[in-house]
């Protein structure tokens, strides 16, 4: 409160609100007394205008009664006359004892007007007084009241009289209230002096009051106050001063300590935690220098891995006899140890390191679940044991999630199951779950527990949670036997958990294990499940029956590549340069499939597949989309539109090959077509690694990646990558053009447009300098500054890839590749 200055409103002020409360008050009881008074006036009135009227009759009763008996017609007026004195009267006849009409007179209209109109109030005076009234009085002699003289009539109008009473009432009431009112300023004004003011000074001095120094604000009162309710207020106020005074020393010396305490207390934290801190940024920095460490030795190793099995199983194909063959078995058996303790070690790295991403796409569980035990038949039969496949959940569920981690959670627990049990069966058991009361809890889909039980040595009570744990075993003697990191029931816990899920064993020792997996699943659509349930295998080894393939693509060069790969895998291909086209082109139904690249002019990829879904023949038409875009969250976006999945540009044959496998439909659809040739077999370069991992970002890229290309050549052929080569030059040309033009005129639409279709060319034909400057262009469409700065290093670098490509052009095909002799899809 020290120091606060405090004005209240004129209308919070305790005096006001008393004036006016007062005055209210004051008025509203005078204007009700003087209604009263009013009332009371009106209603002895009302009770005395009949009498008054016969008493002014009666005073000229004797001469109304001569004029009457002696039909005297001149006094009869006089009578009438004089009777117009009472303002009430407003009509007078009288007649003989016949009843012969003697006179009849009638009130003159009133000369001057009164304060209110007459006429405004006399509906009100007709209601309360009853209107024109008409009295007849028998005219009698006072010496013989037995002989009738006659009989006179008067007609009265009690609102002349109403209306001065009223103005008499009105006037009344205004001075009642005046009265009133001048009595309440008299009392609101000794009010104020007897308690507002007194108020107003406490509530003043108050405001002024330190609680520090409570001594130096006492409140006081005056000496009439002495006893009286605001002194024993003020003194109440001063005694609380006091205490809060008192309580505010207290604290402040408390403050005082806890300051001085949290400083010493903040200097131990800051050392803890810097001690702390750099314990953490220790084990931080060794735990990612050994998943570093890990991965590179993973991948490191894993290369060479690769050549000496592919070697070692190319040797076993030649004559050899059976030492040799012996051999070579063990090198691959030891080689394929070798890579699955590697790759166990390459997944933990990842895992540790957060970098491991679950796909979500639908899948067939019962198929997956026998890619996945068929290789394991084999080696039970090895052992004499009996492998069960309990299946409780059908060959029709369709589910969503990621199938890769889920046939790696399986495959470790079955591999697991086999190699330690010598005698028995191992069984794999599939159930979905309520979610009620379920482990794993999703509302939206399905919950699935899958268990696998085998008849081995079993584990020890007190090692069973500690199995989950890296690098470790159930005791050494097991290493030493079967051999093993250790790493595989973490990783499946890492990954049951990364899924969502949870796993738990229970086992008997000398009897056998049992390993619980309980994992949620997304449920999927209609669509989604039809289009699995269409789907056909992508089989190395099976001539299928060729396709009629739409191909929806705008990049003059892509499509030549795409068309080349469709035509050598045997298909028909219609190829159009927008989604305009390809949504008329799907309309007489030819296609069994359609490629479409989802950025196209005039209509893209994502509206061409709307309307074509739109469609009947649509409806169920496999679309795949074609699109440079990696990001696993754009792909979604593709799917949500309607695609059946997503291609992502520079694709191989071989990944164009399982695409298209894993998409077409299981049957022809019933639409007569023009006879496909019978398909070929023709080879498809089996070669996983052969896409170069793109050259890490130094600033300058180089003007193109001659590995790729020459793995193009490898596949298409001198002739064709030559073609598509000059073909790519022109393009490129062009589209540069329309970027220069664009710029020069602030069209940004223009400049996206030209600078993606130059992202697309380049990207084909793998120019990498100026795919990345495109795609930079594209970006910043609608920065014209950005846009002039960047132009020149685009001229250079088209330039610098047309040389290229022309060098790349001149050059002969490479020397003969080695395939794998793969079935075209």
């Amino acid at each position: 409160m020290r120091g606060r200055k405090t004005s209240v409103p004129l209308r919070k002020r305790i005096a006001y609100k008393q004036t006016r409360d007062v005055v209210l008050i004051s008025f509203a009881v005078g204007f009700l007394l003087s209604l009263i008074q009013v009332y009371f006036d009106f209603k002895s009135e009302i009770q005395t205008f009949d009498e008054t009227v016969h008493q002014v009759v009666s005073t000229v009763h004797q001469t109304a009664a001569r004029a009457a008996y002696n039909l005297e017609i001149e006094l009869a007026e006089e009578v009438a006359q004089g009777l117009f004195a009472f303002k009430s009267i407003v009509g007078v006849s009288i007649h003989d004892n016949i009843g012969t009409e003697l006179t009849r007179q009638s009130r003159p209209e009133p000369e001057t007007q009164t304060i209110l109109s007459v006429d405004s109030f006399r509906w009100i005076t007709d209601v309360i007084f009853g209107g024109l009234k008409e009295h007849r009085i028998e005219l009698r002699f006072a010496e013989d009241a037995a002989v009738s003289a006659g009989e006179i009539r008067v007609k009265t109008a009690p609102y002349l009289v109403a209306i001065e009473l009223f103005q008499r009432s009105v006037f009344t009431m205004i001075l009642d209230v005046v009265r009133t009112l001048f009595l309440a300023v008299i009392l609101s004004l000794a009010f104020y002096h007897l308690l507002a003011k007194p108020l107003y000074l406490m509530s003043t001095a108050l405001t002024k009051a330190d609680p520090d120094q409570p001594e130096l604000t006492r409140l006081t009162t005056s000496e009439r106050n002495r006893d009286d309710e605001f002194h024993i207020l003020a003194e109440s106020i001063n005694s609380l001063l006091r205490i809060i005074g008192e309580r505010n020393q207290e604290r402040n010396e408390a403050e005082e300590i806890l300051r001085q305490t949290g400083l010493s207390l903040e200097n131990t934290v800051k050392k803890r935690t810097a001690e702390l801190q750099s314990t953490a940024l220790a084990a931080e920095a060794a735990n990612l220098a050994k998943s570093n460490f890990l991965a590179t030795m993973s991948h490191e190793i894993r290369t060479p891995l690769n050549g000496v099995l592919g070697l070692a199983q190319l040797l076993k194909d030649t004559h050899l006899d059976q030492d040799q063959i012996k051999k070579v078995e063990t090198i691959l058996s030891s080689g394929k140890t070798l890579l699955s303790i590697i790759n166990d070690v390459l997944d933990m790295s990842k895992i540790e390191a957060g970098g491991l991403e679950l796909e979500n796409h639908p899948f067939n569980l019962r198929n997956l679940i026998s890619t996945i035990t068929t290789p394991f038949q084999g080696l039970a039969d090895d052992k004499g044991l009996d492998l069960v496949v309990d299946d409780g959940v059908g060959s029709q569920l369709i589910v969503k999630g990621d199938a890769h981690r889920l046939r790696q959670i399986l495959w470790n627990l079955l591999s697991n199951a086999i190699k330690f049990t010598e005698a028995g069966k191992i069984t794999l058991t599939i159930e979905e779950l309520p979610d009620v009361g379920s482990p794993v809890v999703n509302i939206n889909g399905h919950v699935l527990h899958f268990s696998v039980r085998d008849t081995g040595a079993g584990i020890a009570a007190h090692r069973v949670d500690a199995i989950f744990d890296a690098f470790t075993q159930e005791d050494n003697t097991i290493t030493r036997k079967h051999g093993g990191t250790g790493l595989g029931l973490s990783i499946v816990k890492e990954l049951t958990e990364l899924m969502g899920g949870s796993i738990d064993a229970e086992s008997d020792l000398g009897k056998g294990t049992t390993f619980h997996v309980y994992l949620p699943f997304d449920r999927a659509t209609k669509s989604e499940a039809d289009a699995i349930s269409l789907r056909k295998t992508y089989d190395r080894t099976q001539t299928i029956e060729p396709l009629n393939i739409l191909l929806a693509e705008d990049n003059e060069v892509n499509a030549v590549i795409a068309k080349a790969f469709l035509e050598k895998f045997g298909h028909k291909v219609n190829h159009v340069e927008n989604g305009k086209l390809a949504v008329e082109a799907s309309r007489d139904g030819w296609a069994d499939l359609i490629l479409m690249d989802v950025h196209m002019p005039e209509m893209n990829g994502i509206d061409a597949t709307q309307a074509i879904r739109a469609t009947h023949i649509g409806k169920n038409l496999p679309i795949i989309g074609v699109t440079a875009e990696a990001f696993a969250e754009r792909h979604v976006v593709f799917m949500e539109a309607g695609m059946d999945g997503v291609l992502t540009k520079p694709f191989t044959e071989l990944q164009l090959a399982e695409t298209l496998a894993a998409h077409r439909k299981r049957e022809r659809r019933g639409i007569l077509r023009t006879p496909a040739p019978e398909a070929t077999s023709l080879p498809i370069q089996n070669n996983s690694n052969s896409r170069a991992e793109p050259a890490a970002d130094s600033g300058i890229l180089p003007a193109g990646d001659a590995e790729k290309l020459n793995s193009y050549r490898q596949q298409l052929g001198a002739d064709t990558v030559s073609a598509l080569l000059h073909e790519a030059q022109t393009a490129l040309k062009s589209r540069f053009e329309e970027v220069q033009q664009g710029v020069q005129d602030g069209d940004s639409a223009q400049v996206r447009e030209a600078a993606h279709a130059m992202k697309g060319v380049s990207d084909s034909m793998f120019a990498s300098r100026v795919c990345r400057l495109a795609a930079i262009i594209e970006e910043k469409s609608s920065d014209v500054t950005a846009l002039q700065t960047l132009m020149p290093e685009m001229e250079t670098a088209v330039q610098t890839a047309i040389v290229w490509w022309r060098a790349e052009a001149s050059q002969a095909a490479p020397g003969p590749k080695t395939n794998d002799n793969v079935k075209s899809p």
